[in-house]
């Protein structure tokens, strides 16, 4: 990223998918947290809440109706983050 990419403006799509990202982060590090040091629980925490959070996204249609007015390909951005956060986290993934 160069110096100028920090002004340049996000495009909705550069939006959502940072947002998506960051709610995505914060259940992961939540899970991690809540799991107390023990990997086994932290891994199935972490995949459950992830999991949750992917299902409660993707039926929410009135953020679907919105992004599709925009013309942004909801259901693969939430996907693609979805893989992005379990890579992140999960070393098997």
């Amino acid at each position: 990223m160069g110096f100028f990419d920090a002004f340049r403006k996000q495009t909705p799509t550069e939006q959502l998918r940072k947002e998506v990202a960051k709610y995505f982060n914060k259940i992961a590090e939540d899970a991690i947290r809540d799991a107390a040091g023990d990997p086994f629980m932290a891994g199935m925490m972490i995949e459950m809440s992830i999991g949750k959070l992917y299902q409660e996204l993707e039926q929410n249609y009135q953020l679907a109706s919105i992004c599709a007015n925009e013309g942004i390909n909801y259901k693969v951005l939430l996907e693609e983050e979805r893989q992005r956060a379990r890579k992140k986290y999960l070393r098997n993934a």
